[in-house]
């Protein structure tokens, strides 16, 4: 990690609330306006697109306050934004001197999601994947941990994630398998000499007739229980077919007391699962098949999107990790790279840190903030022990590391609360200075900073409408907050109200049991286009358009009215039985078949349609439909969001 220039490296360690925004528009400016950097020369990378155009936003403000017009005026020259707004603006920039092609079409990152997606999926058969199944059985991997899908397809997932963000080569792979595998089984005591299976199978056979006898005798449920789970797993011995899970399961099971003696060895060998050879063998195929797995779904996306003629956002980065070696490259960027700023730094990925510490050779000035601390969520990649290890290395690179020793956010009470908890559970890797915060926030509010809800209920929506019962209460109780923006104390309101929730679907349920008790929700919400309302209007434009198309006639049939799908899919094939023409059905009544409302509106509505434009389409469907007013459940969640259809129609 030597660098030709002895760069001059910052890290500021920038804790939630301490002042970071504030503190990089202050640099930058200082930057600008004293150490003559030139916009031109800056190069700063922030998390999100709204996080740089604040950043730029900042900047330019205070240039033009102190009377920096010109400065203010080139900020548009600096390149602020996301790691891969920068990465393309870089590749485009040098890619006719490497001979890389000037126009390259980016996948953003939901649409790399789905290639990738598919990629996956169509390397999901053959005899390689029975025997990877069967590897899954019998390591107990096939329940998800959320139930959303399989483990072992979350830890595909991941993997390939990791190989993409640390560019690791896919002809590579098969080492990296084993080891990966070494790594692990080196947590594991070394491989059994004896025949566990043999010494198991003897020891269950020894102690049966007891436990038979004593189960049959007291007919007490542990016993009766451990008897019908020993002979399962007899039975399974046998057959070669034992999941390793089971050998666990029976170590930690017993039966009642009187029995403990005979079922001690059972309990003993079952215990020494983790010694046993075929485990060990069978974690090495698991990985063996898991990363070959891997390899093929990324070359299959690979020629996938050759073929789209595409480049996805780790391309991006490889193309600029090769094209900084570049002679060229290297010798524009010495001359004009002033200040290099990386924001969010614990969220960069290895490739991208790999990135950084070139950049850093070329810079002047090399800034980078980030709390390590938020490293532990592992965002795209990012890596604590790597940020521990780059900070330790930070003297060697010619830089210093700087703390933001302020809380400007939170309340006092709050801040030692988080001081106090962080402070320990960080004391191994990090000192007491880089976790703790000041409180800066006068403690000027009465109510109680920190309070325990304990939620009544026996599932998950008695939870949702406790939790409601709760906001409520807070709401009605007068509870006072301090109002930043018009520097006040006010009582809260539900807009100051945050919840957070451990998954998707809880999100999904709290939000329907706060709406159905009035209180007013904000969340994240599928696209317009997605939403049941939007499906509706498309169909029904879909219909007008095509007389023929019987998809959009069931999708409003099932939209409009709120029908299960076995009532109307009952009716269309009642209908089909007839004989009668398969794209009339519901939209004339035929057979004791009556026409839909909507259907039939739709067929009077066609004759005109050559006239209308696509706007003019969309209104006159929704008012003639009278789409606003369709109920789509029901709980009579209305069309409210149809009319902003329009604003979309061209």
């Amino acid at each position: 990690m030597s660098t030709p220039r002895k760069a001059d490296i910052t890290f500021i360690s920038a804790g939630a609330g301490s002042g970071k925004t504030h503190r990089l528009t202050a640099l930058l400016q200082e930057e600008l306006t004293v150490r003559a950097a030139r916009p031109a020369g800056v190069i700063a990378t922030t998390f999100t697109r709204k996080a740089a155009a604040e950043l730029r936003a900042r900047v330019r403000g205070h240039l033009l306050r102190q009377g920096h017009f010109a400065l203010a005026n080139a900020m548009g020259q600096a390149r602020i934004g996301t790691i891969n707004s920068v990465c393309g603006q870089l590749v485009a920039r040098f890619a006719f001197a490497a001979g890389l092609s000037v126009e390259q079409q980016v996948l953003d990152e939901e649409q790399a999601a789905l290639v990738l997606d598919r990629a996956i999926d169509a390397v999901l058969d053959g005899a390689q994947m029975d025997a990877l199944l069967a590897l899954v059985e019998r390591l107990g991997l096939k329940n998800g941990r959320n139930g959303d899908q399989e483990e072992w397809k979350e830890a595909l997932q991941t993997l390939v994630d990791q190989i993409r963000n640390n560019d690791v080569p896919l002809d590579q792979l098969d080492v990296f398998a084993k080891t990966n595998a070494d790594a692990l089984l080196a947590h594991f005591p070394p491989p059994a000499r004896a025949d566990l299976d043999a010494t198991l199978l003897q020891a269950i056979r020894t102690a049966l007739p007891e436990i038979e006898a004593v189960a049959a005798a007291g007919n007490k449920k542990n016993t009766t229980a451990y008897l019908a789970l020993v002979k399962d797993f007899e039975r399974d011995l046998e057959r070669k077919a034992a999941p390793w899970g089971a050998w666990i399961k029976l170590s930690k099971s017993a039966a009642e007391a009187s029995l403990r003696a005979t079922i001690e060895p059972i309990c003993v060998l079952a215990g020494r699962v983790a010694e046993h050879p075929g485990l060990h063998a069978d974690l090495r195929r698991y990985l063996d098949r898991m990363f070959a797995l891997a390899g093929r779904a990324l070359a299959h996306y690979q020629a996938a999107k050759q073929e789209m003629g595409v480049l996805d956002f780790a391309d991006q980065e490889h193309q600029l990790l090769g094209l900084l070696d570049h002679p060229e490259v290297a010798a524009v960027l010495a001359d004009e790279l002033d200040l290099l700023m990386v924001d969010e730094f614990q969220d960069t990925s290895p490739i991208q840190l790999a990135l950084f510490l070139k950049l850093a050779r070329f810079a002047k000035r090399v800034v980078w903030v980030g709390d390590v601390k938020q490293a532990i969520y592992g965002f795209r990649g990012s890596d604590t022990a790597l940020m521990q290890s780059i900070l330790a290395a930070l003297p060697a690179l010619g830089g210093h590391k700087d703390v933001l020793p302020a809380s400007w956010r939170s309340r006092p009470e709050l801040v030692k609360l988080v001081n106090a908890v962080f402070s320990h559970a960080f004391a191994d890797t990090l000192a007491p200075e880089e976790v703790a915060l000041s409180p800066t926030r006068a403690a000027d509010l009465p109510g109680a900073p920190l309070a325990n809800w304990l939620l009544g209920g026996k599932n998950i929506d008695e939870e949702g409408g406790a939790l409601a019962a709760g906001v409520r209460r807070l709401v009605e109780s007068g509870y006072l907050v301090h109002d930043k923006a018009h520097g006040i104390t006010r009582p809260v309101r539900h807009g100051d109200i945050a919840i957070l929730a451990a998954s998707h679907e809880r999100v999904k349920t709290w939000v329907a049991a706060l709406s159905a008790r009035g209180i007013p929700v904000a969340t994240a919400r599928p696209g317009l286009l997605a939403t049941p309302e939007a499906t509706l209007a498309l169909a029904c434009l879909r219909r007008l358009d095509d007389p023929g198309d019987t998809i959009a006639s069931a999708a409003i049939v099932s939209l409009a009215d709120g029908a299960d799908p076995e009532q109307w899919v009952a009716d269309r094939l009642r209908y089909l039985a007839t004989g009668a023409a398969h794209e009339l059905w519901r939209e004339v009544a035929i057979d004791g078949h009556p026409a839909h409302p909507v259907l039939d509106t739709l067929r009077k509505l066609r004759a005109a349609l050559p006239v209308l434009a696509p706007r003019e389409a969309l209104a006159t469907v929704m008012a003639a439909c009278a789409l606003p007013e369709k109920a789509l459940d029901r709980k009579s969640t209305r069309l409210n969001s149809v009319p902003a259809n329009i604003s979309y129609a061209v």
